[in-house]
């Protein structure tokens, strides 16, 4: 009885959708889709229904060389493959008599264990990692030479100041190389700072272990990355250089980003003009997106979305002619999604996504929109991030608001007004949830704004049943970050620390960095690399919200916002400097 009714509810919203999706179907009917639709206007959609024109199974079945009447039943047993595995029933009767079909599932199916493989792997390393770790006198030198300093810094237990010290004290008398513990003891003296000594020792430390590192090693970045920031809070800018250079040369490069920005500031701050500025010309080239190219930028008094290009005629192309192996896939991708089968069709894309950075710019824009027509934002924007990183130089200003689509934004901007900025939490959700109301996170947070039941409990009363519901999830989210705000005197980037991390950490990391006269440094002072990258991508989205769609007619002064991206957008800068 229950099966029958949601196969009829599919079958009215397919039909009553038509005309607007442009012969896509659906595979819910959920409130939540009925929502984000409600508030897809012309910007939101970024692609018009005459751009994208229609896709129907005929076109599909012609592009896959299958007879019409054969199509869908093909694309049930290519699910049913996705699902339940090459010995399955659906595999045979798929592939045995057509092999061509299953070329690009067979890649698939191949890719995929290869993923699981490495995915199992690398949580058994993580628990490895965390395992506890105390160390006595007589096992310094074995921590030394035999132990990571992942593994170190993750496990080791260390009770008191005293016993760190004698730790310290035993480990720059070794004179063997590697000197792990050295450099991962180096790392946690910052649970000490802002005492001299801590200081003192953390540098100490370091230069003793770094004549035993090696680029390769896979805490090279890091380690040369955070006692650079060290360098630049304590003033020593001709150490910090050294440091963030020396970081670029580790394998790994993940935050590469933030070392060419310090390389800028400091050379900004000492009068370098801009075309003399290397690091801030490589950081705008390389990472024209982020947050700090965005600060770099005004710094310099340019605007960051006058240096986006609009890039036209804008088209999308169906078939990839730089990488033909592609469009196959993407033909199952369409099959996949007018079949309804919205579970493959995200495990099928997130495949594809691997050599997405092959494609022109108007086949990756094509895939977008069928994203974005099926309301797949998670991985509409995991696809356009992927290529961008890739080709930075592509970026457009359409592209830029497929990046950044506004979902549920009158809902949001309903329970938001008069206490924060609608923007601000378009960004969070952006970050928290990717806009998928269903989301759950490992650590059991759910929802548009990813609330924990526990939490939910004290904000309103049965919230922890109404967290997969985007209104009463948003209303709880709202309420939560006014809490925040008032115990952090509305200081954005601590109330989004304390959001993510919790705000008794964040009081611990205001008693290490007490100094914010520069929050940005401060940021990426935290301990947590989760944190200080979550900060500043919400910090990111916000500014582009403001750009791409415009100040909200909103009182800035009377609602948490970022004053920096007020400034950073230039919109309403005296309402919050009297603020």
């Amino acid at each position: 009885m229950k099966q029958g009714f949601i196969q009829k509810c599919k079958l009215f919203l397919y039909l009553s959708l038509i005309p607007v999706l442009g012969g896509f179907s659906v595979s819910s009917c959920s409130s939540s889709r009925e929502a984000a639709e409600k508030n897809m206007d012309d910007p939101q959609y970024v692609y018009s229904s005459e751009e994208f024109g229609k896709l129907t199974w005929d076109d599909v079945a012609a592009s896959l060389d299958i007879p019409r009447e054969d199509i869908q039943a093909v694309t049930a047993n290519l699910a049913g493959v996705m699902r339940y595995g090459k010995n399955s029933r659906y595999y045979e009767a798929l592939c045995v008599k057509h092999p061509e079909r299953c070329i690009a599932l067979d890649e698939y199916i191949g890719d995929s264990e290869a993923a699981y493989q490495r995915r199992k792997e690398a949580r058994r390393e993580r628990r490895k990692l965390r395992r506890r770790l105390h160390l006595k006198s007589k096992a310094i030198g074995w921590a030394q030479r035999s132990l990571d300093v992942r593994r170190i810094i993750r496990g080791l237990r260390i009770r008191s100041e005293s016993e760190y010290k004698r730790l310290a004290k035993k480990a720059v008398t070794t004179t063997a190389c590697p000197r792990s513990l050295s450099a991962a003891l180096s790392m946690r003296a910052s649970k000490y700072f802002p005492k001299k000594w801590a200081f003192d020792l953390a540098k100490k430390l370091f230069d003793h272990a770094q004549s035993c590192l090696e680029n390769s090693h896979p805490s090279w970045e890091s380690l040369h990355l955070r006692h650079g920031l060290y360098a630049v809070e304590a003033g020593d800018f001709a150490r910090a250089e050294r440091l963030f250079v020396a970081s670029m040369d580790g394998v790994t490069r993940k935050e590469r980003y933030r070392a060419l920005y310090w390389l800028g500031w400091m050379n900004h701050k000492q009068g370098m003009s801009k075309e003399e500025n290397r690091p801030w010309q490589l950081l705008d080239a390389q990472y024209p997106l982020s947050y700090y190219s965005i600060v770099a930028r005004n710094e310099w008094g340019q605007d960051s979305l006058s240096v986006i290009p609009e890039r036209g005629p804008y088209e999308l192309w169906r078939e990839s002619k730089a990488y033909p192996a592609m469009n196959g896939r993407i033909r199952w991708l369409e099959a996949l999604h007018l079949a309804g089968k919205s579970r493959e069709a995200v495990r099928w894309v997130e495949w594809m996504k691997r050599e997405a950075n092959k494609l022109e710019v108007q086949t990756l824009h094509y895939v977008s929109a069928l994203l974005l027509k099926e309301h797949d934002y998670r991985q509409n924007i995991s696809w356009l991030i992927s290529y961008y990183r890739a080709h930075p130089d592509r970026v457009s200003r359409r592209g830029l608001r497929a990046l950044y689509p506004r979902p549920f934004f009158e809902n949001v901007h309903e329970e938001s007004k008069d206490k924060i900025h609608t923007n601000l939490v378009m960004s969070l959700i952006r970050q928290e949830s990717a806009f998928d109301p269903k989301a759950v996170s490992p650590a059991q947070a759910k929802g548009l704004m990813q609330i924990i039941p526990r939490t939910a409990r004290q904000l309103k009363r049965g919230g922890h049943r109404q967290l997969f519901d985007p209104e009463a999830n948003t209303e709880m989210g709202v309420r939560y970050l006014v809490n925040l705000a008032r115990r952090f005197d509305s200081e954005v980037e601590l109330v989004l620390a304390a959001y993510n991390a919790g705000p008794r950490r964040v009081n611990h990391w205001l008693e290490r960095f007490p100094k914010r006269d520069n929050p940005l440094l401060w940021n990426d002072l935290i301990p947590f690399t989760e944190t200080r990258n979550y900060v500043v991508s919400i910090l990111r989205n916000n500014y582009w919200y403001e750009k791409l769609y415009g100040p909200l007619d909103i009182d800035h002064a009377s609602v948490l916002a970022s004053k920096r991206v007020m400034k950073l957008t230039n919109t309403d800068h005296e309402a919050y400097h009297n603020n």
